[in-house]
């Protein structure tokens, strides 16, 4: 994430086009908020949720159109691009967008300018472009749900946000950052942290929904909570007590069994595999063992162990 925020600095002082990669719930849109944030453009912040416009109405939403420029235009409308004039427009679930209007998106950030449905003349703008997909983008051009010409378009930049699963040192932070965030919902109510218990709890959920998800259950958590005092188990919705096993266990295999190790190195070899086995991430697994990650790192690649980063596809035990 540090990585992260310094490519969000860095792309901010460019007009470059954006793509963010993520599942849902990993904060995309919180991310082009940030970049439009920090850039110099002086124009509004404008979001388009693409799989939440009807087909039909596509053109029109982006472009805007005339006074009966078509039936049920009874006045003129301007468009999400214009309306982004020296501004950001993010395209959120840029994967769901038709494929028949992608082609004009492209002509669009080609040649900077509009033409609004039933008029004569187009429109310069200037505008940046920030598209986001939850959708694995390789696979979605190999489909032609996005056009190829248009992804290299839009990934003069990308960025990869990481699911809540990939970074469980942070839940913490974040669940503390939520519970300060939401406490403005419940003004009778002083609570003064999350116990301990909780957040080993949250540590072990699978977090298929990520940060939205956490949000929802530090949110269900205070109403569920007394006026005063800490945030505890009891508190938690169902889904985030029944401790969905989250460590690293089912997605370690041995590339190869590590052989002629001498009794140190052996013992050595052993408390790595049980750290990893018990923690729920590389980082923590590097806490546990008193080491560094680059550290840790190093070791699994020496003694052959491969840890699979995705749940979604995990590597099943092999030679444990």
């Amino acid at each position: 994430m540090l990585a992260i925020k310094d490519t969000v600095l860095k792309t901010a002082a460019t007009s470059f086009s954006v793509l963010l990669l993520g599942e849902t719930g990993t904060g995309k849109s919180k991310i082009a908020a940030e970049i439009h944030r920090l850039s110099s453009r002086k124009g509004p912040f404008v979001e388009l949720n693409c799989s939440a416009i009807p087909q039909e109405l596509f053109e029109s939403e982006l472009f805007g159109h005339e006074k009966g420029s078509f039936t049920g235009a009874t006045e003129k409308k301007i468009g999400k691009f214009e309306l982004a004039d020296g501004g950001t427009l993010f395209l959120d679930e840029i994967g769901d967008m038709p494929v028949n209007q992608q082609a004009k998106i492209l002509k669009v950030l080609d040649n900077r300018e509009i033409c609004r449905i039933g008029a004569k003349d187009p429109v310069k703008i200037n505008v940046r472009v920030i598209a986001a997909t939850n959708k694995v983008i390789q696979e979605a051009v190999e489909k032609k749900l996005l056009r190829e010409d248009l992804y290299f378009r839009l990934n003069q930049v990308c960025i990869n946000i990481p699911s809540l699963r990939e970074r469980c040192e942070d839940i913490p932070e974040l669940a503390e950052h939520a519970l300060k965030k939401l406490m403005h919902d419940f003004p009778g109510k002083k609570i003064h942290g999350i116990s301990t218990a909780v957040i080993d709890c949250l540590r072990r959920h699978v977090w298929r929904g990520n940060i939205r998800e956490l949000e929802n259950i530090i949110r269900h958590a205070l109403m569920m909570c007394p006026a005063q005092g800490e945030i505890q188990p009891e508190h938690l919705p169902a889904g985030a007590t029944e401790q969905v096993k989250t460590d690293l266990s089912d997605r370690i295999r041995l590339v190869r069994e590590p052989d002629g190790l001498n009794e140190m190195e052996r013992a050595k070899f052993d408390a790595l595999l049980k750290a990893i086995e018990e923690t729920s991430s590389l980082s923590e697994a590097a806490k546990k063992l008193g080491i560094g990650k680059r550290w840790i790192i190093k070791l699994t690649k020496k003694y052959g162990i491969q840890v699979s980063r995705r749940r979604s596809n995990p590597i099943k035990p092999q030679a444990l």
